[in-house]
C-alpha cells in the first residue's frame, strides 16, 4: 500500500480521538493472523487433535473426502467425539498417515458441526494451545504465559506467541518489563534468521527492559541504513527513544531529519515511531521536543500532509503561517489531499485556540479568516472536507447570545 493511501485514514483517526492508539494492538507490531489460537478455541464448540488417515480426490460425481482419526479431545460442547473416532471432511488434503492436525468447528443451526480448515500441528503445539490462558482473562495476566514461547523452535507456537503480543494493548505489554528476557531479545535482534515481522516487537520490548547500552544495538539498525526502509523500524526507533530519551531524538534530527535526501519509505516509519512515543513514552521524551521534530516533516513534500493531523491533535499551532503558504502555493488538483489536511488543521485551530478567558486568540482568528476565505473561493472542497470530518462551527459571542429560533 502506498504512503498516500494512508492520508485520509490518518486525518480522520488522528483528529477524531484524543488517543488514537487506545484499544489498538501493540504499536509497531503487525499480526500475522486474524486471531490467536486461544481465541479460536474460545469461539469453537469442538476442538480436536486429529491424525490424517486417508484422502480421496474428487472423481466425477464423487466429492473429495479426507478422513482423520481423533487423537485428543480438547473441547467438545456436543459430547459427541472421543479418541479413535473417525471424522470425515468434504475436502481433499494430502498428508502422511499419522500426521497431526488441529481441527476446530462450530455448531450450525442444524446442530451439526461446520469444520474449519485443519491446521498442521505438533503434539507440543496442541498442548501449548490448550494450556493457554483464556482470552476472557485480562491481557496483562495472560501475556506472561506467552513470553517463554517467543522464538520457540516450533514455528506454529512462535507465530502464535508473537500474535498474542501483536494484538495486546501497549499498556498491557508495559507491565511485563521486569519479566522480559533481555539476553534473548538481544540475541533475536542480532540473529539474521529472526523473522522480520517480529523485529519491531523485539525492538519495543528491549526499549522497555534494556540498558542504555542497548541503544547502540537498536541504533545501528537504522542509522547505518538511513537510505532504505528497515522492516520493523517503528518498533526499533521506539525502543531506541525509550532508552535514549531526548538525546536520542536530537541525534535522529541531526543525522537523519536534517537532510532532504532520505527516502519517504525510510522517514514515514520515523513519523510513526514519534507518534508511539508521544502516546506511550510518558516523560521519556519532552513533548515539546517531539513536536519540534514532527514539524520537520512539513519540509518533505510527500510527508507534509501526513504530519499535519498530528500537529493539530497535539495542538501545535506554531506552523499556521507555513501551512497557509503551502495551501496558497499548491493550487493544482493533485494537491487536494494536502489542502484537505490543512483545512481540517485550521478547523481545529479555530475551535480550540483560546486565551485564559476563553476568547479566541489571534491565532484562532487567523485560522477562521483562512477558512472563511476558502469557503468563498472553493466551496466544493469545503463540502468534501465536511463529509469526511465533521466539526462544530466556531462559536462566536453573537451565536452564543442569540436565542434559538
Amino acid at each position: 500500500m502506498s504512503i498516500r493511501c494512508h492520508i485520509i485514514f490518518c486525518i480522520i483517526i488522528a483528529l477524531s480521538s484524543t488517543d488514537i492508539s487506545a484499544n489498538w494492538c501493540c504499536p509497531g507490531c503487525v499480526p500475522t493472523a486474524s486471531e490467536t489460537r486461544a481465541e479460536t478455541v474460545a469461539r469453537s464448540d469442538v476442538v480436536l487433535l486429529v491424525q490424517w488417515v486417508s484422502s480421496t480426490a474428487r472423481d466425477g460425481e464423487n466429492a473429495a473426502n479426507t478422513v482423520y482419526q481423533v487423537t485428543l479431545v480438547g473441547k467438545d460442547s456436543t459430547e459427541l467425539y472421543q479418541p479413535k473416532q473417525l471424522v470425515a471432511l468434504d475436502n481433499y488434503r494430502e498428508a502422511e498417515p499419522g500426521d497431526l492436525f488441529f481441527l476446530n468447528g462450530l455448531k450450525n443451526s442444524e446442530e451439526t458441526i461446520d469444520w474449519e480448515a485443519p491446521v498442521e500441528i505438533s503434539e507440543t503445539g496442541y498442548h501449548y494451545v490448550m494450556q493457554a490462558p483464556s482470552p476472557e482473562l485480562p491481557r496483562h495476566e495472560r501475556l506472561p504465559y506467552f513470553v517463554k514461547f517467543l522464538e520457540f523452535p516450533d514455528d506454529f507456537i512462535a507465530d502464535d506467541a508473537y500474535n498474542e503480543f501483536a494484538f495486546a494493548p501497549f499498556e498491557d505489554v508495559v507491565t511485563l518489563a521486569d519479566k522480559l528476557p533481555i539476553e534473548k531479545l538481544r540475541t533475536w535482534l542480532n540473529n539474521k534468521e529472526t523473522p522480520q515481522s517480529r523485529i519491531g516487537l523485539y525492538g519495543i520490548l528491549l526499549g522497555l527492559c534494556g540498558q542504555p547500552s542497548d541503544a547502540d544495538l537498536l541504533g545501528e539498525k537504522f542509522f547505518e541504513k538511513a537510505d532504505q526502509y528497515v522492516f520493523g523500524m517503528e518498533g526499533i526507533v521506539t525502543g531506541y527513544l525509550f532508552l535514549t530519551r531526548d538525546e536520542g531524538l536530537l541525534k535522529i534530527r541531526e543525522k537523519i531529519l536534517a537532510t532532504q535526501e532520505k527516502s519517504v519509505d525510510f522517514l514515514y516509519p520515523l513519523m510513526r515511531a514519534f507518534r508511539i512515543v508521544w502516546t506511550y513514552g510518558g516523560d521519556r521524551v519532552p513533548k515539546s521536543a517531539l513536536i519540534s521534530a514532527m514539524r520537520t516533516f512539513l519540509e518533505h513534500e510527500r510527508l507534509d500532509e501526513l504530519v499535519i493531523p498530528d500537529l493539530a491533535r497535539w495542538k501545535d499551532w506554531q506552523p499556521i503561517d507555513l501551512l497557509i503558504e503551502k495551501y496558497e502555493t499548491h493550487p493544482e488538483k493533485k494537491h487536494e489531499s494536502l489542502k484537505r489536511a490543512i483545512i481540517i488543521y485550521m478547523m481545529e485551530c479555530a475551535n480550540q485556540e483560546t486565551d485564559e478567558t476563553g476568547t479566541p486568540s489571534p491565532t484562532a482568528d487567523k485560522a477562521q479568516a483562512f477558512l472563511d476565505k476558502v469557503e468563498q473561493e472553493d466551496p466544493i472542497l469545503m463540502k468534501k472536507v465536511r463529509r469526511i470530518y465533521r466539526v462544530e462551527p466556531r462559536k462566536t459571542p453573537e451565536s452564543e447570545e442569540s436565542p434559538a429560533e
